[in-house]
């Protein structure tokens, strides 16, 4: 592949439009996940309600992620990432439409959850894929890092935002906001231009079929080395973050005996900390990313263990600090890996392998999550979720050869999948 921005600056025109596209973006999935539930609740819903939503949000996308990436080798990248936002916006936007025409029923909402799950599968896999494009090689890590640690930032503004507008106005209102905000990301990423992609490299061989394409991101996760590890321990990283995202709230009233602000405070830490680590990667020169990746999971289960072992504030802010640094330090270099060892016609099909694989485990975990702390309480479980996590990246770190693995264009010759 041959890329007309190699020699330039990062932040010429079409990288700045990606990562604006992905800041609206990110702005908008936060105002969402405040307001479809709270619209949803203010229209009868119960807990029952919002746990059924949930699993209409994650498990599509889960499910169909592996199987619709084959559809991204044909047509430009953009036009996938324009598709999926644009349909999404309109996906939102029937639901308080209906509320304004006085026929909304619950169902509606999980209707509305599946579309959305279902056509967002195209997004992250046809982003990872993007980037490449856009950018030359020796910049992927200073680009994911920017993109992961602004992404951190602006999901927390976006979570803000949403409350702030449906107290002054409504969460109908609030959700065509929304709207607007997704259709605006789908404009400004079909203005972003790419380096020139050879055909061979970028299209699947002429007579592989649609279930051949499946097949191969899975077994390029399988048989590679790198990719291996790597999935082997993204999966364990959602099993043991499952209980914190789950018991969150629960945790921070009866541990620290705190309130709303209190878990605000928590959640911003994450955030400080992404940013921070986000802004070092992309001074710090990485070599072994998968040793990052490794070394960054077992930072990030320590810190979470330490939450549930301590119910000090200023301790659990800090360890909310290093976690969210954890975050960046391991969403960055998941990226680079892919983008760098994966051929570029197959980068979406082994990212959609590695998202279905990472977040297959984590409803079943969330849900285990709440029956064990009604058992042994929050920060306990908690606590064994941050266990769970060192122990495996442990594990990795002796039985996989991730963490001796360089990265680069020498790794990509030498794997053709």
């Amino acid at each position: 592949m041959t890329n007309r921005f190699r020699q330039g600056r990062l932040w010429h025109r079409s990288f700045a439009l990606l990562f604006a596209s992905r800041a609206v973006k990110d702005l908008a999935d936060g105002f969402a996940s405040i307001a479809f539930v709270w619209l949803l609740v203010e229209s009868g819903g119960n807990a029952l309600g919002t746990s059924i939503l949930f699993f209409c949000s994650v498990v599509p996308q889960m499910l169909l992620s592996s199987f619709v990436s084959p559809l991204l080798t044909k047509g430009r990248l953009q036009q996938w990432m324009f598709a999926s936002d644009g349909f999404r916006a309109l996906a939102i936007l029937l639901v308080p439409v209906c509320h304004l025409l006085g026929a909304l029923p619950l169902w509606l909402f999980f209707v509305s959850a599946v579309l959305q799950s279902a056509i967002g599968s195209l997004y992250p896999p046809a982003s990872v894929a993007l980037l490449p494009r856009v950018v030359a090689q020796e910049q992927l890590q200073q680009a994911n890092a920017l993109l992961q640690s602004s992404s951190q930032v602006i999901t927390i503004i976006g979570l803000a935002g949403a409350g702030v507008v449906i107290q002054l106005f409504s969460a109908p209102v609030t959700l065509m906001v929304t709207a607007a905000l997704f259709l605006l990301s789908a404009l400004l990423i079909l203005l972003v231009r790419t380096g020139h992609v050879n055909r061979r490299d970028a299209a699947p061989a002429e007579k592989e079929s649609y279930l051949a394409q499946v097949k191969q991101g899975f077994s390029i996760v399988r048989r590679h080395p790198l990719l291996f590890g790597l999935n082997l321990f993204a999966v364990c990283l959602n099993v043991g973050g499952a209980p914190f995202l789950a018991l969150a709230p629960i945790y921070v009233t009866e541990h620290l005996n705190g309130d709303a602000s209190t878990l605000t405070m928590l959640r911003a830490g994450v955030a400080i900390g992404a940013l921070g680590m986000g802004l070092l990667l992309t001074r710090v020169k990485i070599r072994r990313h998968g040793a990052l990746f490794t070394y960054a999971g077992i930072a990030g289960g320590l810190s979470t263990m330490a939450m549930g072992l301590t119910e000090q504030l200023p301790l659990v802010l800090f360890a909310c600090l290093v976690s969210g640094m954890a975050v960046s330090a391991i969403n960055v270099p998941e990226m680079v890996i892919v983008q760098t060892v994966v051929p570029p016609r197959q980068q979406a099909q082994v990212f959609s392998v590695l998202m279905t694989f990472s977040f297959a485990l984590l409803p079943p975990a969330i849900l285990l999550s709440g029956q064990l702390a009604s058992w042994l309480g929050a920060a306990e479980v908690i606590l064994l979720g941050g266990t769970v996590t060192v122990i495996s990246g442990i594990g990795v770190l002796l039985f996989t050869p991730l963490v001796r693995m360089r990265t680069g264009a020498q790794e990509q010759g030498a794997y053709q999948g």
